[in-house]
């Protein structure tokens, strides 16, 4: 099943957050949901893609260090090849910048502000 764009008002938009430290995840989930989103979460790159076949996504944001077959970088590859309307962001420990500046996934570097992230998520699917 190929995951289509949502484009009603934000509480439709569907945001999935992959990581596997359950604090930081929960974080940021409370975060969009507090700015109107709808958010899942998932622990692993694993239950990521059994989401994104399931149902439509606005946009992903994963760890660098997801647990599961695949680690963030390869999963938003993925995601940009498969779903190319989905946004993708990486977060990280490490300094990723470098390897992400020709792509169009967005990057976060731990430790980041969940407001930032919002912000970001808006201006990208909202915002024209």
């Amino acid at each position: 099943m190929l995951a289509q764009p949502v484009t009603d008002s934000l509480g439709t938009r569907c945001i999935l957050v992959v990581d596997g430290e359950i604090e930081i995840r929960f974080s940021l989930a409370q975060h969009l949901r507090s700015a109107g989103f709808t958010v899942f979460e998932a622990y692993s790159s694993d239950e990521a893609l059994a989401l994104l076949g399931a149902m439509p996504f606005d946009a992903v944001i994963a760890d660098f260090q997801t647990p599961g077959a695949m680690n963030g970088l390869a999963l938003a590859d993925l995601i940009r090849s498969t779903y190319p309307h989905i946004l993708t962001v990486i977060v990280s420990g490490v300094d990723l910048s470098h390897e992400l500046e020709r792509t169009e996934t967005a990057f976060f570097q731990k430790p980041y502000e969940g407001a930032a992230v919002v912000d970001l998520v808006i201006k990208k699917l909202v915002a024209p």
